[in-house]
């Protein structure tokens, strides 16, 4: 048996020979499909034993090989030999089972271009093409087929971009697939990411998110979680994508994220702000004016960013005391609020002009107050004085008693009421004021007495009193009198000043009030 492998484009024809010694010998050609079986439509035979055969008359097998028989036959005077040969048609179908796609990878990783070829006898090649050049799988460890005809590109390079066409080839010819771009894109990465950056309170900053990738990567701004919202107004995105916030505020302190993403990935890169300021004081030291023997205590508070170190220092003294120290009678301390506290103990006459500093400092500048001390015995000071004191009222019972104290001295009086030298308890009917001032309602006969205010500090004391007397509203023989409004009286003339002063007098003048009051004013005493 003989095999022929028979490739007949439309129109054609394939000659068969079959040789026979005898020459005498008559030749056909049988076409058989089963045993004892004859084909109707055998094709012809022409002189000399040719088989003449046309391309409509070799049918296409199915997917499976097939084969058919021609029986070339010769008989002769004495016997009948039958020699049989295998036609095998061969073909290439035209549709690709699947054809690759326009597909597009990240840069590292790995594309698949998918071909499912044409089907065909013999079993046909598959090879690639990339901008018209036949790839050469056998030199890549990269680029390879796999599962029959589809190609598998990994570790995916920027040069691997371009055009990609499946080519499938047997005897009978070429199929080429349809073009498929293979668009190879960059993951967003870090050219320079935003650092970590220091800076004054009212002061810029400026954070940088250079990045690449392809395509060109979108940049987002944004603070992390928890760390407040962006300074909408003081704060912009550059032409290089940096973000710049101006006029730097504490509350802007914290990280800002740069986030650059594109379709095939995303990049984040973060950096912390932190923001100084000066040391400024909340809280001044005050001059004290502090009684002989007793203790002066000195307050200090400051703010600032970082937390500023507070020291306190005498002026002309070079030492320091910092809060938990303490030098002979200063100790310096600190309140759980962060006060810094210097406390000079049992102050002496010899202290009087002690001025304290207190500063403060950290790395973005410095703050100092000064406060000076003065020593004081209660020989020093007047005693209290009161410039408005309770007059004489009768009024009637049931009605209300307003009763005025007011007292002015250094250090201030404490002021107390007495009724008939007994002390004044306040209750339901009885009020005194912050002011000094007593107030009585729904009086009685019985509240009828003398009462006096005294104003009193280490200084001295001082008195002033009033009768009240209550009557019934209906005796016709009383003179009710209620002292007037304080808003009535004259103002009080101008500070005394000194006009002479001699070793044994002194001249002082003052000037009248222009407020006059409700009566006319006859002079000062």
């Amino acid at each position: 048996e003989m095999k022929i492998w028979v490739k007949v484009p439309e129109q054609d024809k394939k000659v068969v020979s079959c040789d026979v010694i005898h020459s005498t010998a008559q030749i056909f050609w049988l076409k058989t499909n089963a045993p004892g079986e004859v084909d109707p439509r055998a094709p012809r035979t022409w002189p000399g034993g040719l088989l003449c055969l046309q391309a409509s008359q070799i049918h296409r097998p199915p997917p499976c090989s097939t084969s058919r028989d021609e029986s070339c036959s010769r008989f002769g005077p004495r016997a009948r030999r039958l020699n049989r040969v295998s036609l095998i048609t061969s073909f290439l179908r035209d549709d690709f089972r699947s054809e690759p796609k326009n597909t597009r990878v990240a840069q590292g990783e790995t594309a698949l271009l998918e071909c499912g070829p044409p089907r065909g006898h013999p079993e046909p090649t598959v090879f690639w093409r990339k901008n018209g050049q036949t790839l050469d799988l056998d030199g890549s460890k990269r680029i390879r087929l796999v599962d029959g005809g589809n190609l598998a590109i990994q570790d995916v390079r920027q040069s691997d971009d371009g055009r990609y066409q499946c080519v499938a080839k047997n005897t009978v010819g070429v199929r080429e697939s349809a073009i498929a771009l293979l668009k190879v894109h960059v993951k967003p990465f870090l050219i320079r990411g935003p650092q970590d950056a220091v800076t004054l309170a009212g002061g810029s900053v400026e954070f940088q998110c250079l990045v690449g990738g392809d395509p060109v990567p979108d940049v987002l701004w944004r603070r992390t979680a928890g760390g407040g919202n962006m300074p909408l107004g003081r704060v912009h995105i550059l032409e290089d994508r940096s973000l710049r916030v101006e006029a730097v505020i504490l509350e802007d302190e914290g990280e800002y994220s740069c986030e650059a993403d594109n379709a095939v990935g995303t990049v984040t890169a973060s950096a912390t702000l932190t923001v100084h300021s000066a040391p400024s004081m909340t809280v001044r030291p005050t001059d004290q004016m502090i009684e002989l023997h007793r203790d002066a205590v000195f307050e200090c508070g400051v703010a600032g960013n970082p937390r500023p170190s507070v020291f306190w220092s005498l002026e002309g003294n070079r030492s320091l005391l910092f809060p938990g120290a303490r030098n002979d009678r200063y100790i310096a301390s600190s309140t759980p609020e962060g006060k810094a506290i210097l406390t000079l103990q049992s102050v002496t006459r010899n202290d009087t002009g002690t001025v304290v500093v207190c500063s403060a400092v950290n790395p973005a500048g410095s703050v100092a107050w000064r406060a000076r001390l003065t020593v004081t015995s209660p020989e020093d000071h007047p005693p209290p004085i009161i410039t408005l004191g309770p007059t004489n009222q009768t009024l009637p019972v049931k009605s209300m008693a307003v009763l005025p104290c007011s007292a002015i001295g250094s250090p201030p009086p404490v002021i107390t009421w007495y009724k008939d030298g007994a002390p004044v308890i306040p209750g339901p009917r009885i009020n005194i004021s912050d002011s000094g001032t007593l107030q009585i309602n729904d009086l009685e006969k019985r509240d009828s007495g003398l009462y006096t205010c005294v104003a009193s500090s280490r200084s001295g004391k001082a008195t002033w009193s009033g009768a009240l007397r209550l009557e019934l509203p209906t005796n016709p023989n009383i003179n009710f009198f209620r002292a007037p409004e304080p808003s009535t009286f004259p103002g009080p003339p101008s500070r005394p000043h000194i006009v002479n002063k001699t070793d044994s007098s002194v001249t002082i003048s003052w000037t009248r009030n222009n407020k006059i009051g409700s009566s006319s004013l006859l002079g000062y005493q």
